[in-house]
């Protein structure tokens, strides 16, 4: 029962034992949520194009270095989530 509890507990801690769930907002994700914020706004055109192709671009960038780099198996888990997500959506789309 302790290994379960420690692999538990390693989920949402780095390897220094700091618990790692939210952190400071890096740059992919705020273009991400001002890029998906202005595609939703608007229907049509260059402007609607141009921001959609922004937010994907950042949510794929951020959802990487969170895979990658994140500093807690939470974190690469929902890099892994927004990666699949994103990707599902790109398909579903063209």
């Amino acid at each position: 029962m302790a290994q379960s509890t420690k692999l538990w507990d390693r989920f949402f801690e780095d390897k220094h034992g700091k618990l790692v769930i939210f952190q400071k907002p890096n740059k992919p994700i705020i273009i991400a949520f001002v890029g998906s914020f202005f595609a939703l706004l608007t229907v049509a055109g260059i402007f609607h194009i141009l921001t959609t192709y922004i937010a994907f671009t950042a949510w794929l960038t951020w959802s990487l270095l969170e895979l990658v780099k994140g500093r807690s198996y939470f974190r690469r888990t929902i890099g892994a989530l927004v990666l699949i997500f994103t990707i599902l959506i790109l398909w579903w789309q063209y």
